[in-house]
């Protein structure tokens, strides 16, 4: 997908995690960091699916996978949508990873 944007995010969150004044459980890290994870690749995916036209002009992004018919633009737009409910299904569980969803969401419309 975007592999540096989203390493470039969940290196932030981690890096913010550690720094934290509290101390944080290793499972809720790992709660953290997936749902970050997820988030990300979900919104890379649905705004791919919305650039589609974009890309496949652009020099820069006419390599992705939609452009190139690797993957179908229903299939990244059915893997954005699994991905972003299964993130919210687990904030039924895990409050914080909900926070991240909402944020994920509020990054993805801003892009």
């Amino acid at each position: 997908m975007k592999p540096r944007v989203m390493i470039l995010v969940i290196f932030t969150a981690f890096v913010g995690m550690m720094l934290a004044p509290e101390t944080i459980s290793p499972i809720k890290y790992f709660y953290i960091l997936l749902s970050i994870t997820l988030g990300a690749g979900s919104s890379a995916a649905i705004n791919m699916w919305f650039d589609e036209d974009i890309d496949r002009d652009m020099e820069r992004t006419k390599e992705r996978p939609i452009p190139l018919g690797i993957i179908s633009k229903n299939e990244a737009l059915i893997f954005g949508i699994v991905n972003n409910v299964f993130i919210f299904k687990c904030s039924r569980y895990k409050p914080v990873a909900f926070y991240y969803f909402i944020l994920c969401m509020y990054l993805h419309f801003l892009a």
